[in-house]
């Protein structure tokens, strides 16, 4: 079932439709809560606006979920906007100490991500919310120096950019996922 049609079975009053329209959005609405608010105010503070966010899509008989065209933007990436909004929100009614920054974003991983760490599910998603809240390049960036174990020389030679942009990269890409999972 697309989105589209999703979103017209909510509004119609489908229980069912909302369960899977809230399963199909859920990881992008935590993963850009905790984006936002995760670093300053915890899990509580992500939980807080990833429930404000579904209740301002329930509002005023689903008028965001109405606004919604599907020619402008995908459902995620509006989703992610009204989200954003509620975590910015949420910043601005509290009083919150700024971010820190890691002075050795090398030393936020260890040597290998391929290292067979047990975690649990929670754990898990967590860690896949992070990565998603990467921008595409710094997944590419991260996965061919972890993964695939390629130096710095050697991604910028595959992505025909220079060595200092792939390092740039991947120190802003680690500081991100250090300040998601902290």
């Amino acid at each position: 079932m697309s989105p589209e049609d999703l979103i017209r079975d909510c509004i119609r009053g489908d229980s069912t439709a909302w369960e899977l329209l809230v399963s199909h959005l859920e990881q992008t609405v935590w993963s850009v809560a905790w984006y936002y608010v995760g670093s300053s105010g915890g899990r509580s503070a992500a939980e807080d606006v990833y429930q404000e966010t579904f209740l301002r899509l329930l509002a005023n008989d689903y008028a965001l979920l109405r606004r919604f065209d599907p020619h402008l933007s995908s459902l995620n990436r509006y989703v992610a906007i009204v989200t954003r909004s509620c975590a910015l929100n949420s910043l601005r009614k509290r009083k919150h100490e700024p971010l820190s920054f890691h002075p050795d974003p090398l030393s936020l991983v260890p040597d290998s991500m391929d290292a067979d760490v047990a975690c649990n599910p929670d754990d898990e998603w967590e860690i896949a919310g992070a990565f998603s809240s990467l921008s595409k390049r710094e997944q590419e960036i991260l996965t061919l120096i972890y993964r695939k174990q390629l130096d710095c020389k050697e991604v910028s030679r595959e992505l025909k950019i220079s060595e200092a942009t792939v390092r740039s990269t991947k120190a802003h890409a680690l500081k991100k996922l250090h300040d998601f999972l902290k």
